[in-house]
C-alpha cells in the first residue's frame, strides 16, 4: 500500500511542478528520461529486472496464480518492451491495452500493490538508483485504474 501511495505522491508531484521555458522543460525531460533508460542498463537492463521480477512473482503466493497458466515468457516480452518505451529507449510498446489485457482477472489493489513490490525488490536488486525507479513508476502509475476491478 505504502508503495502505490508513493507512486501516485510521485505522480501529482510530477503532473504540478512548473518553471522553466517550454523548450527547456522539454530538453531537460528527455535528458532525465534518457538518463533513466541507460540507469535501468539500456533494453538488456530491463530485460533482466523483468526477468527478476519474475523469480519474485512467482513465488509471491498473493500473485503467483495469475501466472501460474500463462504464457510468462510472452508476459515478459511484452513487460520488457512496455518498461523500454515507458523509459524512452528505442522500443515501441504494441501490446494490448491495460484494460482489455486485465479484463475479467479479478485483481485488486492487494495484487497491484504485490506486483509494484516485485517490480521494486527487482530494481533494487540490480542497483537502480531510487530516483530513476520512481521515473518508471511515475509513468506505470496511471495504468493502476485499468489493471484493478475490486
Amino acid at each position: 500500500m505504502r508503495n502505490l501511495f508513493l507512486v501516485l505522491a510521485l505522480f501529482s508531484i510530477a503532473a504540478c511542478s512548473t518553471g522553466g521555458s517550454q523548450s527547456t522543460q522539454a530538453d531537460q525531460s528527455t535528458q532525465v528520461d534518457l538518463a533513466a533508460y541507460k540507469a535501468f542498463g539500456e533494453k538488456a537492463g530491463i530485460k533482466k529486472i523483468v526477468d527478476d521480477m519474475f523469480v519474485v512473482i512467482l513465488k509471491d503466493p498473493r500473485i503467483k496464480t495469475f501466472f501460474a497458466e500463462t504464457d510468462n515468457e510472452y508476459i515478459k516480452q511484452q513487460l520488457t518492451d512496455q518498461f523500454c518505451d515507458q523509459l524512452n529507449g528505442p522500443c515501441e510498446y504494441t501490446g494490448v491495452d491495460m484494460k482489455s489485457s486485465h479484463v475479467g482477472l479479478n485483481i485488486g489493489r492487494q495484487h497491484f500493490n504485490a506486483l509494484v513490490e516485485a517490480l521494486r525488490i527487482s530494481m533494487d536488486q540490480n542497483n537502480v538508483p531510487f530516483r530513476m525507479q520512481n521515473q518508471l513508476l511515475v509513468k506505470l502509475a496511471p495504468m493502476h485504474k485499468d489493471i484493478i476491478e475490486e
